[in-house]
Order: structure tokens, then C-alpha cells, then sequence
């Protein structure tokens, strides 16, 4: 009379749900690591935006100028003409040929900060309302005469699995004559 009983065992329920625990399992991993890499994506692409808008913002304010002085070693706009080639700074001023002040640029302590030019102080640079942070490396160099500036930014994100950094390639802009 064995083979006359209909249902199911508690043996094959117990492995039943073992087999569907581990095929759950296996497919919320799966969408675990989607949310992961699209979180990573999506800090990437913020990234690279406010670094576009740093390197954009720096290279409209170079063009407008006649050259730009290194402000840590204390250059004056007199001898401007007679400067020699400055291979590594972290403090520069861009002025117009009548020795106007048009913006100014630092490297501290890990953040870029814009020069206020009516009162000369300077506060941290930001990409709409997130201040943006250097990692060792960054610097401006200028050039012999100081007609141009090359533009050497590091900036690192982290989010959970991953840490990269976006570096310009020694980008050099020209100073208007």
C-alpha cells in the first residue's frame, strides 16, 4: 500500500527549500553587485564632471590672461618678462597685461582653492556645492615667460571596491598675447 500514498515527504520539502534558498541567494548576489557597480558608475561620472568643470574653469581664466606668477615664491608683475621656467607650483596668480589681478589658484592641505579677487582670500574651489579635493601630485608649472600653464590635477574617488584617479596629461594652455 506504499505506493498508493499522494503528498510530498518533509525530506523533499526540506530539500526543495534548500535548492530554492541557494538559487535566491545566488540571484541577489547577482543584483547585489549591479547596485555596486552602478553606485561606482554613477560617483565615476560625478567625478570626471566636477574634474571637466575645474580644468574648464582654470583654462578660461589662463586665456583671459597675459601670464600668470608664482605666488609662493612671491613674484612680482614687474619681472614678469624676465621669469625663468617653474617646473612644479601650488599657488598661482593670472593677470592681465596692465598687472590686473584676474584669479588665483591654490593647492592645500588636499583642496583646491580660488583666489577671491576683490578681497584676495582665498576659499575652497566647488563643483556646485561639493568642495573638491586633491590627492598628492597636483600641480600647476609654468612655463619661461610665464605664458601659458600646464595643468596637473589628481583627484581620487573610493566607493567600496574600487579607488582610481583621473590625472590631466601635462595640459598646457596658452595665455593670450
Amino acid at each position: 500500500m506504499i505506493g498508493n500514498h499522494k503528498g510530498v515527504t518533509l525530506t523533499e520539502v526540506v530539500v526543495t527549500t534548500v535548492i530554492i534558498g541557494i538559487l535566491a541567494g545566488g540571484i541577489m548576489a547577482i543584483l547585489m553587485l549591479n547596485a555596486t557597480e552602478t553606485g561606482e558608475g554613477i560617483v565615476n561620472a560625478r567625478m570626471q564632471t566636477q574634474y571637466d568643470n575645474i580644468v574648464e574653469q582654470v583654462s578660461r581664466a589662463a586665456r583671459f590672461s597675459a601670464f600668470a606668477l608664482n605666488a609662493d615664491a612671491g613674484e612680482t608683475v614687474t619681472s614678469a618678462d624676465s621669469l625663468a621656467a617653474n617646473n612644479s607650483v601650488t599657488h598661482i596668480i593670472l593677470y592681465d597685461w596692465n598687472g590686473n589681478d584676474l584669479a588665483g589658484y591654490q593647492i592645500s592641505a588636499g583642496a583646491l582653492l580660488e583666489r577671491d579677487t576683490a578681497t584676495g582670500s582665498y576659499h575652497p574651489y566647488k563643483c556646485g556645492s561639493t568642495t573638491v579635493s586633491l590627492t598628492p601630485g597636483s600641480h600647476f608649472r609654468l612655463p619661461a615667460g610665464r605664458r601659458g600653464l600646464e595643468l596637473r590635477l589628481r583627484v581620487t574617488y573610493t566607493y567600496k571596491t574600487i579607488t582610481d584617479s583621473l590625472t590631466a596629461n601635462a595640459l598646457f594652455i596658452s595665455c593670450r598675447n
